[in-house]
């Protein structure tokens, strides 16, 4: 991601013994606002206090929500010591296709 651009999509994923698996997805919505899908309800539950809660924003020192898109899915992408869990951009990621 450049410094300059919003991500639309962040993926959040939870380390497994063979790998990754994708739990949940943060959206930039048409009206600006950001959207939260928790793909796997128990292992995703820290995406919903992520949303719920705010994410640290190191640089600034601070907390920040999703009232603030921008910020919010950048602070995602950004954050630390978190061994068992990790945020990728997925914005420039084809959506899967329904089956």
């Amino acid at each position: 991601m450049s410094e300059n651009r919003t991500p639309s999509r962040v993926a959040l994923h939870m380390r497994v013994p063979r790998g990754w698996v994708r739990v949940a997805e943060y959206r930039l919505l048409a009206d600006g606002s950001v959207g939260l899908t928790v793909l796997d309800a128990e292992r995703g539950e820290i995406a919903r206090h992520f949303y719920t809660n705010g994410v640290d924003l190191h640089a600034q020192r601070r907390m920040v929500r999703p009232d603030e898109p921008a910020a919010y899915l950048g602070a995602l992408l950004n954050q630390t010591n978190m061994s068992y869990y990790r945020f990728t951009d997925e914005s420039d990621t084809p959506e899967a296709s329904a089956p």
